[in-house]
Parts: C-alpha cells; sequence; structure tokens
C-alpha cells in the first residue's frame, strides 16, 4: 500500500465549507472519505452534504478540484 502522510493530505485538500446552498437548497457537510476511485479518477475525496429533506449531494474533489458531483 501507499501511505500518505498527513501533511500530504491536507496540502491536497480544498477548503470545503461545512455548509452550502445549491440549486437553491441549503447542504450541511456530514461525512468524507477519502482515497476513493471512480469514473476514471484515482485519490478521490467524497464530501457527502445532506439538507432537511435528507436529500444528498455527493462532491468527489482531486487535487483541490472538483471533478465529480452526484
Amino acid at each position: 500500500m501507499n501511505f500518505r502522510t498527513k501533511e500530504q493530505i491536507l496540502m491536497e485538500q480544498p477548503s470545503i465549507e461545512r455548509k452550502i446552498e445549491y440549486r437553491g437548497n441549503k447542504f450541511k457537510l456530514v461525512n468524507t472519505v477519502h482515497d476513493l476511485s471512480k469514473g476514471g479518477f484515482e485519490d478521490l475525496t467524497c464530501y457527502t452534504y445532506r439538507n432537511e429533506s435528507e436529500e444528498e449531494l455527493l462532491l468527489y474533489v482531486s487535487k483541490g478540484k472538483i471533478v465529480l458531483v452526484e
């Protein structure tokens, strides 16, 4: 396995807001998962947001840029 140091992880992660507004709905950050692969991208971080009606918004981030949104 290829392990990254805490410093590497912190340098690679963008500043993510704990609360965001997306398409008129307000979402709150509820979970973060590191080192995922999806859609041909490697080393992704997935930020899971949820609004009051339990809808989820998933942001997949690679090297400080959002690459996928579900």
